[in-house]
C-alpha cells in the first residue's frame, strides 16, 4: 500500500487544488472536478488497498471507474463545446458509450477481467474530442489567450495523457504475445507518466481559474 506511487501524489494535489480553489470554480462547470477528483483517489486508493493489502482482484473496479473518467470528461467537453456538430457527438457518445458498458459489464463479458475495450473507444473518443476542441477554439478565440484559458490546459492534457494509451493500445497485442511486456510493466511505466501531465495540467487549470475566472458555466 506504501509508499504511494508518485502519479498518485499527483491526483491527491489535483483534489486538493480543487477544494481549495472551490471558490473560484463554484460558478464553473469546472467545479464538478471536486467530486470527481475525489472520486478517483478514492477509486486510486481502493484499488491499492484490494491488492496489496486484501489481495484480491481489482479489475472489476476500473471497469467501472475508467468508463466514469471518459463520461465525465465527455461532458466536460459538451459544456464547452459552442459548435452543434461537437456538441452533438459529445452528447451521443456519453449516451452510447453509456449503454455499452452497462452491456459489458453485466451481460457479455462480466467484470472480473479489465475490459480492454473501454480503453481502445475511450482513448479514441478523447482524442476525437479534444481535436474538436482545439480546432474550435482556434476558429473562435479572437483575443483569447490560450494559456490563461482552463479548457485548453484540460484538454492538453487529456489529448498527450489518451494519444500516449491508444498508441500503447495500437501494439498492445503484438507486445504481449511476444514477450515484450509480458507483465504489463511497460504499459504502467507509459500510464503513470502520463498521468503526472493530465494532472499537471488540471491544477494549472484551477490556477487559471483563480486568475482568470474565466470558464463555461453550467
Amino acid at each position: 500500500m506504501f509508499p504511494l506511487p508518485i502519479h498518485l501524489y499527483f491526483e491527491i494535489g489535483a483534489m486538493i487544488t480543487a477544494i481549495l480553489y472551490h471558490r473560484s470554480l463554484r460558478t464553473s462547470v469546472l467545479r464538478w472536478f471536486i467530486p470527481f477528483l475525489i472520486f478517483i483517489v478514492l477509486v486510486e486508493l481502493t484499488g491499492r488497498s484490494l491488492a496489496y493489502i486484501l489481495h484480491q482482484p481489482n479489475a472489476w473496479l476500473y471497469n467501472f471507474s475508467v468508463p466514469v473518467e471518459y463520461l465525465f470528461y465527455s461532458t466536460m467537453f459538451y459544456y464547452h463545446f459552442r459548435n452543434k456538430f461537437s456538441r452533438f457527438m459529445a452528447l451521443a457518445f456519453i449516451g452510447s458509450f453509456s449503454l455499452f458498458v452497462l452491456i459489458q459489464n453485466f451481460f457479455l463479458s462480466g467484470i472480473a477481467s479489465f475490459n480492454l475495450h473501454f480503453l481502445n473507444i475511450g482513448t479514441f473518443a478523447m482524442v476525437f474530442f479534444s481535436v474538436l476542441y482545439f480546432f474550435e477554439f482556434y476558429n473562435s478565440s479572437g483575443d483569447k489567450h490560450p494559456l490563461r484559458e482552463p479548457m485548453f490546459w484540460i484538454t492538453s492534457g487529456v489529448l498527450l495523457f489518451n494519444a500516449g494509451e491508444f498508441s500503447y493500445n495500437l501494439f498492445s497485442e503484438y507486445l504481449v504475445e511476444n514477450d515484450f511486456d509480458k507483465t504489463l510493466q511497460i504499459f504502467r511505466d507509459i500510464n503513470n507518466r502520463l498521468i503526472l501531465i493530465l494532472y499537471s495540467t488540471i491544477i494549472i487549470s484551477f490556477l487559471c481559474m483563480k486568475v482568470t475566472g474565466t470558464s463555461r458555466k453550467a
